[in-house]
């Protein structure tokens, strides 16, 4: 490795070994796919609950905990009450639930058809463990839903090839007083509340990887790096691949959050690539511009958070993938965007209204190595070449569950992720947006979240109306989706200082 990485790592670690000097208590996150999470985000969007992190999820428990133990609203004091952890420095705990669970299709996005429906079960056994500055979380699950989703990839940390079993998150981190490293597997979202973050999201399963917190309050710097599946060229040769993420955020003030990103494929053979890129732990401080003379692809973007008024939260995203400025470049612009608003509706409810947009080639790129994707799956979005426009309205019932009534309108082309890159003579021809004949989907449904005591329920259900169904056109199908999962959980803890 050449002596500027070798420094660069040695500085990280440095820098984690005098934050942990700070005695900072350490804290596992509160999954994105926890029951709680709708009613904690439908606080923030009343504006009745401080994001702890704007644009970044998952949050650390800790973290969260403060921000409702700040609020006077009754559902945020029984979150907090749900959270709060035992006194002491050192603790363990142990929780597990099961029960059944019922689906019309294998995808977890209703919008998007793919896999077949079946009734089936839900199981899982989670363990967490801090001690002081350490802590370490696992979480193993049994979901029979997963072989019927398109999207579950293979990887190490899924058991078997296209099992049920799979562990869904763990990780070992040290945290300090300004910053944290950790390596393992959690599931993330970068971007604004409600979709899919463009370069980094919880739609797709999260796969193993080293990340790096840098920084707390004004500027915060996050990074991750993992090693991605590889392929075999048609020499024989292995194919190495690495994604890379870099982001800084500032905090302006007055509500206002704004963040720069970027994210970078780098693939190549071991001749093509230089040893900074072959060992992933440099990448964490290396942008991928930087990190290989070539055989990389980048992406780059910027996000907002702005808290306008008590009333009104407005939040976006805008990635380049790719721009050129040059007439006689046959490819359309690669690019994506979201806006997203929120606020408060009435005395305890609350609204959402969010737009999505992704041009046809987004995400991929002449080289299919290089596509900003793991085993054919999107990193951050899973589908480009659509628009989508989303209403929700959240509505708390006992101070336990959120009803949320959704409408939603999808424009989805023929454009895949997965598919070849077009030549330069069929790039002519490739519209920015909508390849082919557009399916045109209108969703009206009803989520529902929550739990009380031992039970905990998730579920959403509607109707999905979608004309020039299968990019035919003419052809009209009409459907009601839903899924529902329902368990009951036990909770052990035990503080050992």
């Amino acid at each position: 490795m050449p002596q500027r990485f070798s420094l660069c790592l040695w500085l990280v670690l440095l820098s984690f070994t005098t934050a942990s000097r700070g005695l900072a208590q350490a804290s596992p996150y509160l999954p994105t796919d926890d029951p709680r999470m709708p009613l904690i985000e439908h606080l923030i969007a009343r504006g009745d609950v401080r994001d702890p992190s704007p644009l970044e999820r998952p949050f650390r428990k800790s973290d969260i905990l403060a921000a409702l133990s700040g609020s006077s609203n009754p559902v945020a004091i029984r979150l907090a009450a749900s959270l709060a952890p035992d006194r002491g420095a050192s603790w363990i705990a142990l929780s597990g639930r099961a029960g059944p669970q019922a689906f019309t299709q294998g995808r977890k996005d209703l919008l998007h058809p793919g896999g077949k429906g079946s009734p089936g079960g839900y199981a899982e056994l989670q363990v967490e463990s801090v001690r002081g500055p350490i802590m370490l979380a696992g979480r193993l699950s049994l979901d029979t839903r997963l072989s019927h989703d398109p999207d579950y990839p293979e990887s190490p940390f899924l058991l078997g090839d296209r099992s049920n079993l799979r562990v869904v998150d763990t990780y070992v981190g040290l945290q300090g007083r300004w910053g944290w490293i950790q390596l393992g597997q959690v599931a993330r979202n970068w971007g604004p509340v409600g979709m899919p973050g463009i370069p980094l999201s919880d739609a797709a399963y999260p796969r193993p990887d080293i990340g790096v917190r840098l920084g707390r309050g004004l500027i915060r710097f996050s990074s991750i790096a993992t090693n991605m599946k590889g392929s075999t060229n048609s020499s024989g040769e292995e194919i190495k691949r690495y994604f890379v993420a870099h982001r800084v955020t500032v905090s302006v003030g007055r509500g206002l959050t704004i963040a720069g990103w970027e994210v970078g494929i780098i693939a190549g053979t071991a001749n093509e690539l230089d040893g900074s890129t072959r060992a992933v732990v440099p990448l964490l401080v290396i942008p991928a511009v930087w990190a290989s003379r070539s055989h990389r692809n980048e992406m780059v973007g910027g996000d907002f958070s702005w808290k306008l008024s008590p009333r009104l939260r407005l939040e976006g995203q805008l990635a380049i993938d790719d721009w050129n400025f040059d007439s006689n470049n046959p490819y359309p612009q690669r690019w994506a965007g979201s806006v997203s608003s929120a606020g408060p509706l009435g005395g305890t409810s609350s609204w959402r209204l969010s737009y999505t947009t992704a041009s046809s080639l987004a995400f991929r790129t002449l080289n299919p190595e290089e596509n900003i994707v793991d085993q054919g799956i999107g990193i951050g979005r899973l589908f480009p070449d659509n628009e989508i426009v989303d209403l929700t309205v959240g509505i708390p019932v006992a101070e336990t569950w959120l009803v949320a009534p959704r409408m939603a309108l999808l424009r989805q082309g023929e454009g895949r992720i997965q598919t070849p890159f077009p030549s330069p003579t069929e790039a002519a021809s490739t519209p920015s947006r909508f390849i082919g004949v557009t399916a045109n989907s209108f969703w009206a449904g009803l989520a529902v979240s929550g739990g009380y005591q031992r039970l905990q329920v998730t579920g959403e259900g509607g109707l999905r109306h979608t004309s020039n169904a299968g990019h035919v056109a003419g052809r009209i199908s009409t459907t009601l989706e839903g899924r529902v999962t329902a368990t009951l959980g036990f909770a052990l803890r035990k503080v050992t200082q």
